[in-house]
Parts: structure tokens; C-alpha cells; sequence
């Protein structure tokens, strides 16, 4: 119905008083007054009046504002899909800490970020570090937060994993329970470089925020000790440790080289044992890492700790404490590193030849750990040494699975050799130069799947390629319950993501060739390894991925046709699905390729952390366990309402999903569109019904400050406005100060626009500001009294529910 002054409208929501002083010494002064109002619909437009009172040597005289309107944010985005709304997570009014998600490169259209998060499996949580401080608990460098949803706190409470208990200085997350974040285990370094103790670390395990255990404490300066890996429940906790005195017997261990310790029921064993049950002269290392630059650098420990701790999959000797002496690795033939699992007590070598095959110690080379199943039943490796029968003369560059069988009541190792090729394929002809790996990016949790690229033809009708850095490689698909190999792409070296899993492993002082790369699971396949996420410059469905060759955007792209040198290629993102190819229907999606046919300008990306390992030891998840929805981040205007410019986050929606009916599939925006700075999508839950992204859009009515915030885009999420963001420690929730006085004439007018949502910025709860004033005379000496009351009589009245354009009640 049309508004008409003086009469009441729909339900009237009575404010409560609030005294604004004296007015000053002379009583006269102008007085800014902020209410906040809480318990309003979103979507829905109220009419409200400002009711003064001031009382003087007590009477009290009344004074009524004109009549004014404004409209609630809507509880969720416009164009929304899937019934999702937006929930924030992080305080509503950070203070003064550093701003989040605030780094773009300085290339158009290139994108960095340093604030990564981690959601739980359920999506009930999420972990998120950065350089940010929230509050008063807080690290020198890095910290960590835990923000857990509730639903009677009707919020997102934060939680600081730093503990002032055991005087954190310098938080490093190690590893967490990936389902509820219940348990984390982290790295505190104590000290300075300038203090007589030097800097040390302690190793700490406990609840979110603590109080924390410590597993170890380090005895001396020069002692590196890190948590590396763990069991799903942290029940079993593995240390590595230049540090050996944990356990008696390591006296003779060469000084500086690692030793490996299993940490459970509050007592720490040896793992870096040999199978005859003596200590490695030269220690070792959990899984393989490349390019270690101390005890905590990033590494490929994908399940290298089984789920429940009985498997400890490890290489040995170190291979960073190459000619230290006796036992140690020489960049040559002599004690070359190798691959060894620990369980039940016993260490069995996982990449021994095969019975019947002798190799040579001329011809024996580093075993490079890839990744295991969850339950450490299968474990991958790569190594140039022949292991297999069917492998005389070959000398290259080989993927293996080492399956753990029982015989005999004893734990034996299986070999396969999975890059072997299928019968009928140019590998299997003699004289082949075998299948030449070049990367290994993803397999799947259970171990049935593993995805891997060769210069090999491995499968009838491939092509053997040219072994080249920045050239183009096969993508295969091996089955390891069949053992069949399926050609799924061509993909290029300097594909997304570049510079993580394209760098060659050169362990130590090793002058022989290479034998692998870094084999970062970069790529995400769903839990059974049906369907494949990937990123390639490659035009696999038609769509050119090349540049405009003038405009915006040039040369925002890697530049892969060396002979022009005008435009580059952009990475897309695609969704294989093998179910798809083995009935031979089309099996390659582009999900991020614009459908309107305009060429890219940026590149598509599915993880703004691609070079980080997680603690949980696996890639970002961009994509639901059933394939049915992929997340990821582009520039590309893919979408009507991405009118921005910059970076945002879309979901990918699969046929016969939420009401999506192209063939094809579906493509929403899931972060504003119009915000001024780059969004990022940091992950999503087993299912795909939560969506966690960085912005600096305020996208629901209590976030109030200007910093970049952490947002969830939930499946029938959403909580009323009175819920604001959900309690926190310390200082990091409170309410935002009030702003400061405001010289400007006073008015009992509404001077504001009559729709909020369209035209008030920042986006926050509606807020009634009035400058009120109060004059009494100079001989009086009664202080005066101003009070703002909105009454139930007609002050604040809700018409309607608006529609998202804040038109409707009219």
C-alpha cells in the first residue's frame, strides 16, 4: 500500500532509549547519535521517525522528526544459486589488523594471496592463516583461526589457535583433523637470533586455542624439529628432528642429517629404521620433499601417515644430508635413497626389485614417494631404476604402485609398474624409450585412481612426444583394480599450476640426470578418482584459449606460439569424467570457457594456493565428491552481473543439478561482481554445499569494517541480522566504535536516500543518524538531558518484503 504520514504501518518495533548527553558545557553543542536496529526482515523496506526529548530543570519537551524510509539488504546475494546465502565468518570489525585478501600482483589480471583457509569435510569449519591479527591473541608472524558455525549462537565463532599459555611467538600449522578441526598440531619458535637461547621450536598438540600438549621440546640451537605428518585423529604424530636424543641408540647418527619419530600414547619410538632393525646411519625424511629449505619447508607427505597411524611411508638415507659421511647419500650410486614403509613394527622396502630382477648399483637410482591410499594399502613412486621384469633396457623415468599384501603373516610390497602402457601401444614395442613421467597430479583417496602425464604413448592411437620442459605431455587415467590406462588430454608444462609441480627434483649433490619432478597433487580428483579438475592452456573442447590480440587483457597469459610472440594462452578449467569416456560419450567439460565465445583475459584457477601443501597433506577441494559441482576464480566476465573487472568466484554446475538444464552445465556467480578488488575461493565441503571465499564486498548488513572478510555461500544457510557474526575470544568480536562527531548542522530530517541497499556504502545494518540539538541558557546549571527514542507509536513500521531492486511495498 502507499505510505501516508502519521499512520502506522505494519509492526512496529519499539528502540530503546539512549541518553546523548548534556550537549556540552553550554548545552548547545551538536551531537552525532547512532541506533542500531536489530531483529529486521532482510529484503524489506521500514518507515521510521526520530522522537527527541529533553528535560530541563524537569520538563520534559518533545520534538518529532519527519517521517522516513529505508530498505534491509537482502539476506542473500542476487542470482544466488542453489538456495545458497551468504554467511560471514570472520569479526565484523577486525580493528586495526592488517587488511585480508588485500595482495594482487602486480601484472593485470595475475592474482596472489597469502590469507589460505581449509575447510572441514562437513564444512562446519574452517581454518584459515594469515598475517592478520584479530584482538588481543595473536602471533609475531603467521597466525591461525578456527571458525566454527553454530547454530544457537546463530554465527560463526572465531577461535585463535594461538594459546597465550605457552607464550606462542611464531605459530606454524602442521596438521589437523580434517573432519572437525577437533585437534591441531603446531610448530611454536620461541626466541631470538639476538637472545642467548637462540631461536628454538616446540612442538605443541591439543584442542583449537589450546591448552596444548608439547610432544618435544628442542634441547639446543642448532636442532631442527618439525611435525610432519599424522593420523586422521592425531593419535599418531609423526616429528622430524635433527635432534637424536629423543631416543637412545643415535649417537653414532651423522650430525645434521633427520631423524623420523612416531609420537603416540605420550611416548616417542624411532621410525627411521632399516628393515634388519638398526637406525639409518643417515636418518630420513616422511614421503619426499623437494627443495627443502629447512625442517618445516613445504613437501609431497600426500598419506604418507596412514589414516589410523599403522603405516609410516618414508625415504631413506635423508637425502638433504647429502656427503655428510658414513651412510650418507653421495650424489652418486652409493647409498642412494629409497622408499621404506614402517608398521607393525617391522620396515619393509617398498621400491626393492621384484623378486628374480638384479639391478646393477651402476644402474640404481633415487625412488621418489608420490602418494599413498588413505589406508596406506597402495603407495606410488616414481624412479628411473628397472624394478620389474618388463622393464629390461627401458631407463627411463617410471611410475610404480607398491601394493601391501599378506603372506605368511608377514607384510610384503607388490609391483606394478603403472606406466607399462596397454598392450597395442608404441610403449609396449621393443626398442621404446618407455613411457618418459613427467608429473604426477592427482590420485584418488582410496587408491583405485591415479592420474599422471608421460611423453610416452602409453595407449594405441597416443602420440610419443618430445621430452621438453615447456612442451606439451599425455595425460593418462591408470585403474589400479583393472589395470587399464585411458589417454584422457594433451596438456602443456607451463599449465596452472606453473612453478608447483614442473620443477625437477635434483636431491643434494646429485649431478645425474633428473629422475622426477616435484609431483605436487596440485589437481583434484573425487574420492573414487571418477572425476578428474584440472587446468590447461590446451583448447580440448573447441573454445580458443588464446588472447584477444589487442585490447584489454594482452598479454595477461603465458605466451605459448614462440614464433609470434603477439598473445598468450589462458588456462582454463576442466572436469573429466572417465564414466563418461568408457561408455564413449563426450568425457572433457570446460566449466570456466565463456559461452558467449569472447576470448579470455585471464587465466581460470581452482586454488590461489597451488604451491602450498596443505597440512592435511592433499590439494584444495574445487570440486563436490560426487562431480556434480566445481568452484573456481576467473576475471572473465562470465556472467551479466561480473561487471567488476577483476577476479571472482563462480560455481560450476553439472546437468540435472539445481534446476540447471544445459548439457553443458551451468555457471553462477558466487561472489558479488562489483567489488573493486580481486575475490578468491579457498575451498568447499564434501558435498559442495558450502563455498568459502575472500572479498572485500560486504555482502550481509553486520559486516561494518572496510577489510577484505572471509564469507561462506551456504545451501540454505543464512542467519537473521540480531545473529551478527556469532561470538568470538577475546577482543576480535566487538561491536564497532561509534563514529566520530560530526560538525555538520544539525537536522531532525532523514537526509539520506530513501533506498539503502542501492545507494548507502558500506553495506551495513540499518542505521537511524540523527544530530540533535539541545540548548538550554547559560545561567541554568541543571545538566540537560537529550534523549532519542523510537516509539512504538508509528516510529519504525515494516510495509513488506522487498524485492532485490528495494521497490516493493509501493
Amino acid at each position: 500500500s502507499e505510505y501516508t504520514p502519521g499512520v502506522l504501518h505494519g509492526k512496529s518495533i519499539p528502540v530503546s532509549a539512549a541518553d546523548i548527553g548534556s550537549g556540552g558545557s553550554t548545552g548547545s553543542a551538536e551531537v552525532s547519535v547512532l541506533q542500531q536496529l536489530a531483529g529486521l526482515a532482510p529484503g524489506a523496506k521500514y518507515y521510521f521517525r526520530v522522537v527527541a526529548e529533553s528535560e530541563i530543570e524537569g520538563k520534559v519537551d518533545t520534538t518529532y522528526g519527519l517521517e522516513g524510509a529505508f530498505t534491509t539488504l537482502p539476506q542473500t546475494g542476487e542470482g544466488l544459486p542453489d538456495g545458497r546465502a551468504y554467511e560471514l565468518l570472520t569479526p565484523p570489525n577486525k580493528g586495526s589488523a592488517e587488511d585480508l585478501f588485500g595482495e594482487a600482483e602486480d601484472e593485470r589480471n595475475k592474482f596472489s594471496n597469502r590469507d589460505v583457509g581449509y575447510p572441514s569435510e562437513s564444512g562446519e569449519e574452517f581454518l584459515l592463516e594469515t598475517p592478520a591479527a584479530f584482538g588481543s591473541a595473536a602471533a609475531a608472524g603467521q597466525n591461525a583461526y578456527v571458525f566454527r558455525r553454530g547454530e544457537q549462537e546463530k554465527g560463526w565463532r572465531t577461535i585463535p589457535l594461538v594459546s597465550p599459555s605457552p607464550g606462542l611467538q611464531s605459530l606454524t600449522l602442521a596438521v589437523f583433523d580434517p573432519n572437525s578441526f577437533s585437534l591441531m598440531g603446531i610448530t611454536d619458535q620461541l626466541g631470538s637470533s639476538s637472545g642467548a637461547g637462540g631461536v628454538y621450536n616446540l612442538s605443541l598438540l591439543g584442542p583449537v586455542g589450546g591448552p596444548y600438549g608439547e610432544i618435544h621440546k628442542e634441547s639446543g640451537v642448532e636442532v631442527g624439529t618439525a611435525i610432519v605428518g599424522a593420523s586422521r585423529d592425531l593419535s599418531h604424530v609423526v616429528l622430524e628432528s635433527t635432534d637424536h636424543t629423543l631416543v637412545p641408540g643415535l649417537e653414532h647418527q651423522t650430525q645434521g642429517s633427520n631423524a623420523l619419530y612416531e609420537w603416540a600414547n605420550g611416548e616417542s619410538t624411532l621410525v627411521s629404521v632399516n628393515p634388519k632393525g638398526s637406525p639409518f646411519q643417515c636418518g630420513a625424511m616422511l614421503g619426499q620433499v623437494g627443495n627443502r629449505a629447512g625442517p618445516n619447508a613445504a613437501g609431497k607427505r600426500h598419506n604418507a601417515v596412514s589414516a589410523d597411524g599403522s603405516k609410516i611411508v618414508f625415504t631413506a638415507p635423508d637425502p638433504y644430508a647429502a656427503n655428510r659421511g658414513s651412510g650418507c647419500w653421495n650424489g652418486g650410486t652409493s647409498n642412494v635413497p629409497q622408499l621404506y614403509m614402517r608398521s607393525r613394527g617391522v620396515t619393509i622396502e617398498l621400491s626393492a626389485p621384484e623378486a628374480g630382477v638384479s639391478v646393477p648399483s651402476s644402474e640404481l637410482y633415487p625412488a621418489i614417494y608420490v602418494g599413498a591410499s588413505e589406508d596406506g594399502s597402495k603407495v606410488f613412486f616414481v624412479t628411473k631404476t628397472e624394478l620389474t621384469r618388463n622393464d629390461a633396457g627401458i631407463h627411463d623415468t617410471e611410475l610404480y604402485e607398491c601394493e601391501i599384501v599378506e603372506e605368511a603373516e608377514e607384510q610384503k610390497c607388490k609391483l606394478t609398474r603403472v606406466s607399462a602402457g596397454e598392450e597395442g601401444s608404441p610403449a609396449r614395442e621393443p626398442g621404446s624409450s618407455g613411457a618418459s613421467v613427467s608429473f604426477v597430479p592427482a590420485l584418488s583417496a582410496d587408491g583405485s585412481t591415479i592420474y599422471f602425464t608421460a611423453f610416452g604413448a602409453l595407449t594405441p592411437g597416443a602420440s610419443a612426444l618430445r621430452e621438453e620442459y615447456a612442451g606439451p605431455a599425455n595425460l593418462y587415467r591408470y585403474d589400479t583394480v583393472t589395470g587399464r590406462t585411458v589417454y584422457v588430454a594433451a596438456v602443456d608444462g607451463r599449465d596452472y599450476p606453473s612453478g608447483a609441480i614442473f620443477v625437477h627434483s635434483w636431491w643434494g649433490a646429485n649431478a645425474r640426470s633428473p629422475v622426477a619432478l616435484e609431483n605436487l597433487a596440485s589437481w583434484y580428483t573425487t574420492p573414487d578418482g571418477r572425476y578428474l579438475l584440472f587446468a590447461s592452456t590446451s583448447e580440448l573442447t573447441g573454445y580458443s584459449t588464446a588472447e584477444p590480440s589487442h585490447g584489454p587483457g594482452l598479454g595477461d597469459c603465458p605466451v605459448l606460439d614462440g614464433s609470434t610472440g603477439q598473445f598468450g594462452h589462458c588456462d582454463e578449467v576442466y572436469r573429466y569424467d572417465a564414466a563418461a569416456a568408457g561408455k564413449g560419450e563426450e568425457a572433457i567439460t570446460c566449466v570456466s570457457c565463456d559461452r558467449s565465445g569472447a576470448r579470455p583475459v585471464s587465466d581460470a584457477n581452482f586454488t590461489s594456493t597451488s604451491s602450498v601443501v596443505t597440512p592435511a597433506g592433499g590439494s584444495v577441494r574445487a570440486m563436490s565428491d560426487d562431480g556434480s559441482y566445481v568452484f573456481f576464480d576467473s576475471a572473465d566476465p562470465l556472467v551479466p552481473q561480473a561487471t567488476n573487472g577483476t577476479q571472482d568466484v563462480y560455481e560450476w554446475e553439472a546437468r540435472g543439478r539445481g534446476g540447471c538444464e544445459l548439457p553443458v552445465g551451468c555457471v553462477h556467480l558466487i561472489s558479488s561482481g562489483d567489488a573493486s578488488a580481486p575475490s578468491f575461493f579457498l575451498g568447499a565441503s564434501a558435498d559442495g554445499s558450502n563455498v568459502f571465499f575472500g572479498t572485500h564486498a560486504r555482502l550481509v548488513p553486520h559486516d561494518t569494517d572496510a577489510s577484505g572478510d572471509l564469507y561462506d555461500a551456504r545451501i540454505g544457510g543464512g542467519f537473521g541480522v540480531e545473529g551478527g557474526a556469532g561470538p568470538c575470544e577475546g577482543d576480535a568480536c566487538q561491536n564497532p566504535p561509534p563514529p566520530p562527531i560530526d560538525a555538520t548542522p544539525a537536522s531532525l530530517t532523514f537526509s539520506g536516500p530513501e533506498n539503502v541497499l542501492s545507494e548507502v556504502k558500506p553495506k551495513s545494518e540499518p542505521k537511524s543518524k540523527k544530530k540533535i540539538k539541545a540548548k538550554k541558557k547559560k545561567k541554568q546549571r541543571r545538566k540537560t538531558k537529550a534523549k532519542k527514542t523510537a516509539r512504538h507509536a508509528g516510529t519504525v513500521g515494516r510495509v513488506g518484503h522487498s524485492s532485490t531492486s528495494g521497490r516493493a511495498g509501493k
